[in-house]
């Protein structure tokens, strides 16, 4: 029996070694126009947008946010409960890192696409 399993394992492992487990996923689909973003649950949104878009961040915590780039390129100043902030516009390709200022745990990213 023990034999068995030793073979058994052998095989599985060579029929395995030769797999690759990664997934090739089609790119994201970038968001276009005018975009709310919503803020819940102290999670800020990651996002991909694209060239020209513009976004608006709608806080639906107790607690005030702020959505600000980590290369200060944009901010929108404190969002409190249920407002929705100033547009912030993008207008070229790239990835920007952002945070809220009041809790700095809290990050996220936007993509911006052609």
């Amino acid at each position: 029996m023990r034999k068995l399993l030793l073979l058994v394992f052998a095989i599985l492992a060579i029929v395995t070694a030769g797999c690759d487990n990664t997934v090739d996923l089609p790119p994201p689909t970038p968001q276009a126009g005018q975009i709310t973003a919503t803020i819940i649950d102290s999670v800020l949104p990651t996002l991909n947008v694209k060239v020209g878009s513009v976004v608006a961040f709608r806080n639906r915590d107790e607690l005030p946010h702020t959505a600000t780039a980590d290369d200060e390129s944009f901010t929108t100043g404190p969002i409190h409960e249920n407002d929705l902030s100033g547009d912030v516009s993008f207008t070229r390709v790239g990835t920007f890192n952002y945070h809220c200022e009041f809790h700095p745990s809290m990050t996220a990213t936007i993509r911006v696409m052609e």
